[in-house]
Parts: C-alpha cells; structure tokens; sequence
C-alpha cells in the first residue's frame, strides 16, 4: 500500500500568488506564478526549485505569460512565450534564469514545444519554428485561423489547435510545417482549452464544444465522437491499457475504441498523470464542493488511484482551499508530478510537495 506525506512546503512570492504553469527537466521544476487579476510586468514571476533538495535556484521577474503550453524545458534552455502586450517568445538560461534571447511574434501567443532541439511556438495565425539560439528557422501561416496549442506525434509531426474557421485540428509537418490533414469539431467556436492527447495513433480531443473525440493521427479521420457538457474545462491524461483519461468535475477512463466511459469519480477538482499509467492523483472535494462558487472555501482531499479501476489507493487530506478556478471545471494547470512527488498550486502563496509513495 502507498504512503503518502508532504515533503516540503515552499512560499511563493507573495500570498496571493498562484502556481499555473509548469516546465520539468534536468533536476529543475520551473513555475510561473502570477498574482490574481494582475498582468504586470512586475506581478508574473518565474521560479526554478531544484527537485533533489527543494532549493530555490533562481527567481525571475518576467512579463505576463498566456495560459496554456508558455513554457517549455530542455536542457539548458528554458522557453516562455510573453504576452498579449508585445507578444514574444523568450529564451532563459535554465541554471541562472538569464534572458538570452528575444524572438518577436505577431497575434495572440499560445503554447511552444522543443521539437528536435528547435523551438515550435503558434500565435495568432502563424507558426513559427525558432532555433535554440532565437534565429529563425520556419514559419507557415494558416489563413482566417486562431492557432491555440500543439502536440507531437509519435513520429516528430505537430497537431495543432484552431479555434476559428472551419477546421480545427490540423496536422502539420514538423519541418516544412505544412498541413498534411485538417478535421472539424461539430458545433466548436473556440478550440483553446487544452492540447489534444496524442497516444496510440488517436488524437483524443477535450474541446469547449459538446463534444469529446478521438482522431485517426495519420488520416484525420474521427474514429469516435461523445457528447459532453459543453463550455467545460477539465482535463485529458495519459490512462493504462492505452485508455485515456478526461472530465470536467469528475475524472473517467474512457475505452479508447469507442469512448465508452469505465469508471468515474465525482467531484474532481485537479487531476494529474504519473509515470505509472496505471495511476493518477487527483484532488477531490468533500462533501461535493467542486460545485461551490469560485473563490468559496472548500475541503479538499488528494487521492492516488488506481487508473484501471478507479478504486482510491490512499489518501491524504489537504485541509481548507480557497477556490480559485472556474466553478464546475476541473484543472489540470494545477499539479505538476516531477520524480514521483506532486507539486501542488493548490493554495495560494504557497507550493507543497508531496511524495506519493510510488515505486522507484
């Protein structure tokens, strides 16, 4: 049986702050916090803890940084994409936290990959393949679009999210970045919610339509397609037996022929995967409070599952939480699991580890 406990605790910037984003690699986690309802320059902040001991190595002060895929870790290089106000993707020093270069980009920015040692970046209309020194190397326009998140095939292609026009997922190839098939979402306006997951040969597809689907990665063609509450955020992982797992404020795995749902857990608040496919952690309200108001107070409680069974595996209760995520959706921007411990922006002001008793 696991044992979970809490490793370690860090203070963010100030007791506002809330953990969002997250980039891993080398030893380092890396988060971008930012104070609520703020984007200025001087409340967004990068922070590099190293994962061994949990010392802080290095703290940033960077301009605003766009929800969804803004960072991105490899090596020695760390990616930020900055923005909506002078839109740019920015190289740092990983081990320092020093800006060595600035690209400038056009349009809305949204999420950036490393791809064979490249920078792959979409913003507004337009990708753009940027090498590790900031020059460029590519870029391809898609026109009437809204470019919102990428993915990497099994084989180095992207899979791209649109969130105008009629096509809203294209696959593009990773060096030309051409588009080699486009599909439609029935009933989308707006693709921006999450990546799509690829794993498999399937693109699964969470989007703020009616609708959860699963793509054919080489043709594009839909395989299956589910109704599901529509404009609800949540959340889309990696399951066992190639089954992924999704949810808005519960969490299921889903069959990956056909989206047939095997089990569900109610009252899902945050949910994230583990090396082991066979497991997740979730945190899960009490008493059914994932459907309170947005900064309501609430009890939360982290589970380990069993992602085959959904059966709980242990259990450690983290105490009061201040909502401060959209009502009714679950999010997956909160927990970050690096070398088998969860690092948890559940609370603001604050970061806690917590080991989850996983194999080594």
């Amino acid at each position: 049986m696991p044992a979970m406990w809490e490793r370690a605790e860090h203070a963010l910037v100030t007791p506002e702050d809330r953990a969002r984003e997250w980039a891993a690699g080398a030893g380092l986690l890396v988060a971008h916090t930012r104070r609520p309802g703020s984007y200025a320059e001087t409340d967004s902040t990068l922070t590099a803890w190293e994962v061994a001991t949990g010392r802080c190595r290095w703290q940033q002060q960077v301009e605003s940084v766009p929800p969804r895929q803004p960072l991105a870790l490899d090596g020695d290089l760390l990616v930020a994409v900055h923005g909506p106000d002078r839109p740019q993707l920015r190289g740092y020093d990983a081990a320092t936290g020093a800006a060595r270069w600035s690209y400038r980009l056009t349009g809305e920015p949204r999420g950036a990959l490393v791809v064979d040692g490249d920078v792959v970046v979409v913003s507004g209309s337009t990708v753009h393949r940027v090498g590790r020194d900031g020059t460029p190397v590519a870029s391809a326009t898609v026109r009437g679009s809204a470019l919102t998140t990428l993915a990497l095939t099994d084989d180095g292609d992207l899979v791209v999210g649109n969130g105008r026009g009629r096509d809203h997922l294209l696959r593009l190839d990773a060096g030309t970045l051409e588009v080699r098939w486009a599909a439609t979402v029935p009933g989308e306006r707006w693709l921006s919610s999450r990546p799509v997951l690829i794993d498999g040969g399937t693109a699964y597809l969470h989007a703020a339509s009616a609708w959860a689907m699963a793509v054919d990665v080489a043709t594009g063609e839909v395989r299956w397609k589910r109704r599901k509450a529509p404009g609800r955020d949540g959340a889309l992982l990696p399951g066992p037996e190639g089954d992924p797992l999704w949810g808005t404020d519960f969490l299921a795995r889903i069959r990956a022929r056909d989206g047939r749902p095997l089990w569900t857990v109610p009252d899902v608040v945050a949910a994230a995967a583990t090396p082991d496919r066979s497991r997740v952690v979730v945190a899960r309200a009490v008493d059914g409070g994932s459907r309170g108001l947005q900064e309501e107070p609430m009890d939360v409680r982290l589970e380990l599952l069993d992602a085959t069974v959904g059966a709980t595996l242990d259990a450690l209760d983290l105490g009061a939480v201040e909502r401060h995520w959209p009502a009714g959706g679950m999010s997956d921007r909160l927990f970050a699991v690096v070398d088998g411990a969860l690092h948890s922006g559940l609370q603001p002001g604050r970061l806690r580890v917590i080991d989850l008793g996983l194999p080594g």
